[in-house]
């Protein structure tokens, strides 16, 4: 027997464009592959090496600099990762980082800004 409630997410979802369907499809299968506990993000980073990691933010935690959070996401493209977060709500905090090294040692990085004023920052010697 089908429960009213039951019956109205089944009349939601019908109602779906087929990417949005797929999404909650994909979504329900890879449950098990998304880690619901909240854990540190240094021990995440070691998990999932060179890969872009995005995590709720749990409360009590800097919403720019968290040490600790639910992961939501990994792939290791960018966009991949960028795909779910677009599809939260938006209500939700969430904190997107990359796990691997952001360039080569010895390259330079030119941070500009608004007043035409670049800083240069060089990673490495």
């Amino acid at each position: 027997m089908i429960t009213h409630k039951a019956r109205a997410v089944m009349q939601s979802i019908q109602q779906l464009s087929l990417d949005e369907k797929k999404y909650i499809l994909d979504s329900i299968l890879h449950l098990p592959e998304i880690e619901s506990e909240i854990r540190d993000l240094t021990l995440l980073s070691a998990q999932f090496p060179n890969e872009w990691l995005a995590i709720s933010v749990p409360e009590g935690e800097d919403h720019y600099a968290p040490q600790r959070g639910r992961l939501i996401a990994h792939h290791r493209e960018r966009s991949a990762t960028w795909d779910q977060v677009m599809r939260l709500p938006s209500s939700q905090d969430v904190y997107v980082f990359f796990t691997g090294a952001v360039t080569a040692k010895g390259f330079g990085v030119i941070f500009d800004d608004a007043t035409n004023t670049p800083d240069v920052a060089t990673v490495g010697n």
